[in-house]
């Protein structure tokens, strides 16, 4: 006589069980594998900061010094908070100079790009179409494929491919995810600092408009001093205009306060003062519509997509991840270049 076979399947309290550890596995993979593939991402950001180091190192030693933030041709062209304004071309010649981005681009294996530009007697935004054509192209998700590849775009960057300001509307123009940090507030920049902020010399970093800063300027050390850093900004980050190539390390206020530490010898900010990296959101702005030079604001400065830091590169060549709580006064040391003040607590980190 056949014996009947009694088979049992799943329940339903059984299978909303294995529903459940299957979904529970899968929350705890996919945060990891984000994370991993974030480390990766930041780890090769961290890896072209160092290339754009060393290729800023080889124009030192073609040149004799860093580049400019922007090129700046003395009689045509004015430095101040107001002129030249981005994306601009005036007649009389006072019009944004090539960034330190288009001067670099010999040492970043890019000589071929570079002849083609009229860097010698043009402008960025003069009309002459090999100009235009490059504006456009060096960031931009069709050309990066074909030639340039990620020379200044970070990985993590989620963004638009072309900047945004109403200035570059008609003038196409490519976005970099790095800027120099050129000094440490808005006044030094400008040169109209009078405090010996940071040195008696102002704009007091590195890399700024018509600067020819060597080596041997750097007395702070080149491992204690920044040199660029990463930024996120959509609107005016065109990688041409040498306008928008440098920012500071100081938010919102073109004076910050600062208090003079007698027994040390050199300047802290004041209480309040803010760092600019990532300082954004809930209405902040890196430069507000008063303080940018063409009276819009300018959302992002040093910035990242990088949970909790913004990679920055050092004049040694070398890279490292910044936090964004550095605290205000350590971060305007770093950017100073002959400031003389302590920075240890940036290497222990």
């Amino acid at each position: 006589m056949l014996r009947s076979c009694d088979r049992r399947g799943f329940t339903l309290v059984e299978l909303v069980v294995i529903i459940l550890i299957i979904a529970f596995l899968v929350a705890l993979i996919i945060p990891a594998v984000m994370s991993a593939r974030e480390a990766a991402r930041r780890a090769a950001c961290i890896s072209t900061i160092k290339g754009i180091g060393l290729a800023l190192h080889n124009y030192h030693d073609t040149n004799r010094c860093f580049p400019p933030s922007m090129l700046v041709r003395p009689g045509e062209q004015t430095l101040s908070a107001t002129t030249p304004e981005p994306g601009s071309y005036n007649a009389d010649g006072n019009s944004p100079g090539f960034s330190w981005m288009v001067l670099n681009l010999p040492h970043m294996e890019f000589n071929g790009l570079y002849k083609q530009l009229d860097i010698a007697k043009g402008f960025p935004y003069d009309g002459n179409p090999e100009n235009a054509l490059a504006a456009g192209m060096i960031c931009s998700a069709v050309f990066d494929k074909v030639q340039i590849g990620p020379a200044y775009r970070c990985p993590s960057y989620t963004g638009t491919d072309l900047a945004e300001a109403p200035e570059y509307a008609q003038k196409p123009s490519g976005i970099s995810n790095y800027v120099a940090l050129g000094a440490t507030h808005l006044a030094s920049l400008y040169s109209t600092e009078t405090r010996p902020i940071g040195g008696a010399e102002h704009p007091n970093g590195v890399i700024y408009p018509g600067s020819k800063t060597t080596i041997k300027d750097i007395t702070d050390g080149t491992s204690n001093t920044l040199l660029l850093c990463e930024t996120r900004e959509q609107d005016y980050a065109a990688w041409i205009d040498g306008t928008t190539a440098a920012v500071v390390g100081l938010a919102e206020q073109t004076k910050p306060s600062f208090v003079f530490d007698g027994e040390k010898s050199y300047y802290v900010v004041k209480e309040g003062v803010a760092a600019t990296i990532n300082h954004s959101g809930g209405g902040k702005h890196y430069l507000s519509a008063d303080d940018h030079s063409g009276n819009k604001p300018w959302t992002f400065g040093p910035s990242s997509f990088h949970p909790g830091v913004v990679n920055h590169g050092l004049a040694d060549g070398s890279a490292k991840s910044v936090s964004v709580k550095i605290d205000p006064t350590l971060y305007m040391h770093l950017i100073t270049r002959a400031g003389n003040e302590p920075v240890n607590e940036f290497h222990t980190d």
